[in-house]
């Protein structure tokens, strides 16, 4: 039976393949195990016309499809490439 895990920022449901946590396990970092628990969105979730959860926009800026984040000034164009290579590898779970 699998567990259910609970996003840290708006508390639904969080599927392992819109996992930021699990994106980050992909990539080979180790996020601390009470993130792993809560999890939290990686791309933005939207129920009707209206976003209940921002998702982690320092990472979905990378994707195509998805804006900048206005929080931060840093995009590293050089990240594009690897960021979807393991957004794709997150897809596939």
């Amino acid at each position: 039976m699998e567990r259910k895990v609970f996003c840290s920022k708006c508390g639904r449901e969080v599927p392992a393949n819109n996992n930021v946590w699990v994106f980050n396990l992909i990539k080979g970092g180790f996020p601390h195990p009470t993130w792993v628990a809560k999890g939290q969105h990686l791309t933005p979730v939207v129920e009707g016309d209206q976003i209940v959860c921002e998702g982690e926009l320092s990472i979905t800026q990378y994707l195509k499809g998805y804006p900048r984040d206005i929080h931060s000034n840093h995009y590293d164009p050089k990240l594009e490439d690897e960021i979807r290579r393991l957004y794709r590898q997150l897809q596939e779970l």
